[in-house]
């Protein structure tokens, strides 16, 4: 069964962030995992501004290689 991670991003600086992406599809893939979808949040149910805020979810084939890469 899949194994799904939610990464939420807040204060995002985008040239640190292109760097971190580039580092971590390597690992990602290393692990079984691939991103199903990110982007910028839309909307904040919050009533917080939604500047500088992003989301990843990522999909494993199971739990314990989703485990194995948070580390």
């Amino acid at each position: 069964m899949p194994a799904y991670v939610i990464l939420y991003l807040t204060e995002v600086d985008e040239a640190r962030h292109a760097e971190f992406r580039s580092r971590q599809r390597p690992l990602l893939e290393a692990k079984g995992g691939k991103i199903v979808a990110r982007g910028p949040v839309a909307e904040a149910t919050d009533g917080e501004t939604t500047a500088n805020r992003r989301i990843a979810v990522m999909e494993f084939p199971t739990v314990e290689q989703a485990r194995a890469w948070i580390g």
